[in-house]
């Protein structure tokens, strides 16, 4: 940031509401790691404590980023699935919050992330050595969690969509593409390699082919068998009607013509228990990845509802371990909508407390408030002209005093505290 640049209040405030719906609710002053691996928490990890040369890569919570680390280069992670705290289990990594904690977390997974890098290019953001990309729009794979420029995914960005599987998720796991937003054609766009994933992407496209010709050999199977017990025990006006029906049948459409019902109703069983079925129990019978996909995928809000759902597909995804995919409450948009819900909530309260105020009270309030925002605009503004990196406790201390000096509504000496 330039020191002739100026800030808006405003501004500062949404970036406010956006590090509250990252933050999730969690505490200031509580670690994490008793509550085990979250379903979802914002982590962070220490460019100080285990610097990219060191090789070891952890992570911890917003607790742990308050308190044990607020001092040090600090890169915000934004949100992990399934992640236990770090903080405590390395050498490296002394907590302040909890002791006697020893014992690594075996089941957190990490990525370039936890060392300040990302996209396929492997960068850090902002870039220092490459500022023009940070004007570029960075977007997350709800797969594997890693961020990327919106001009390294080899498609354009729709301009509605909900999530996204990066370039080498899709790959890995091409049947995504079934249920992804269809791509934007004839719109030139930059191309990255892909040649590390592009084996491994036509080999997990051979599986899902593989696992898409068993359901429908199961299925077909199934079928026919239905047909011949019912020819063998109906009339023959009968069968001569479903004959006819049959031919129609045949003559209207092909497999993937068929009507196909909500996916809530659309439960098959394994091929060794099911009995009777239809051909348009699960989507990957009529649809499947024709080649080794090499773009990005982005899929709808509907996403996690209407993905298979059938026992064939359950498996699948869990091979693949990514069971997330049909959970509606792992996405990121979920996590946000709690965060800013909560928060709605939380003003409400106040705005009920407030209306219960005297009068004079109110307006005692409302003179602090706009003190407090008077404030708040003076120290960002400082922090900007002055072109620092951060404000220091004095000068934050200083700022509040004065603030409770001109308005004689506190003890300026309740600021003494502040930071320590």
């Amino acid at each position: 940031m330039m020191a002739s640049e100026e800030i808006d209040l405003n501004d500062y405030f949404a970036e406010m509401d956006r590090v509250d719906s990252v933050v999730g609710g969690a505490s200031e002053s509580e670690c994490t790691y008793n509550k085990g691996y979250l379903p979802r928490q914002a982590v962070y990890s220490c460019l100080d404590c285990t610097t990219p040369a060191s090789g070891v890569q952890a992570g911890f919570c917003h607790a742990c980023c308050m308190n044990c680390h607020k001092t040090h280069n600090v890169e915000e992670i934004y949100t992990k699935r399934n992640f236990r705290c770090d903080c405590g289990t390395l050498p490296q990594l002394l907590c302040s919050l909890k002791t006697d904690i020893d014992i690594r977390n075996s089941a957190n997974t990490y990525s370039q992330n936890y060392s300040g890098l990302y996209c396929q290019c492997s960068r850090p953001y902002p870039d220092e050595d490459r500022p023009e990309m940070d004007t570029v729009e960075m977007m997350q794979c709800f797969v594997c969690e890693d961020w990327f420029h919106s001009t390294h995914l080899n498609t354009v960005v729709p301009e509605r969509y909900e999530e996204m599987a990066c370039v080498e998720c899709a790959g890995k796991h091409s049947f995504l593409s079934v249920y992804a937003i269809g791509e934007v054609e004839n719109v030139d766009v930059d191309v990255v390699e892909v040649s590390a994933v592009k084996d491994e992407s036509v080999a997990e496209c051979k599986e899902v082919k593989a696992h898409v010709e068993t359901v429908k050999s199961d299925l077909l199977t199934s079928t026919d068998s239905d047909k011949k017990q019912s020819d063998n025990s109906t009339s023959l006006e009968k069968s001569s009607s479903e004959t006819k029906d049959t031919k129609s049948e045949e003559s209207d459409g092909k497999l993937g013509d068929l009507k196909r019902p909500s996916h809530e109703s659309a439960v098959c069983e394994p091929s060794s228990k099911r009995k009777k079925t239809s051909l348009n129990t699960c989507k990957l019978a009529f649809d499947s990845a024709s080649g080794p996909i090499t773009r990005a995928l982005f899929f709808d809000d509907q996403f996690r509802h209407t993905i298979c759902k059938c026992q064939s597909c359950l498996d699948l995804y869990k091979e693949q371990k990514i069971s997330f995919v049909s959970d509606p409450v792992d996405s990121l948009n979920d996590y946000e909508e709690k965060a800013q819900a909560r928060r709605q909530l939380e003003e409400e309260e106040l705005e009920k407390t407030l209306e219960g105020l005297p009068h004079q009270a109110k307006c005692d309030v409302a003179r602090a408030i706009g003190s407090l925002k008077g404030t708040l605009q003076g120290l960002i503004s400082k922090f900007v002209k002055e072109g620092k990196e951060s404000l220091g406790r004095e000068e934050i201390v200083e700022a509040f005093k004065t603030m409770a000096a001109e308005t004689n509504t506190v003890d300026p000496s309740i600021f003494d505290n502040i930071g320590k």
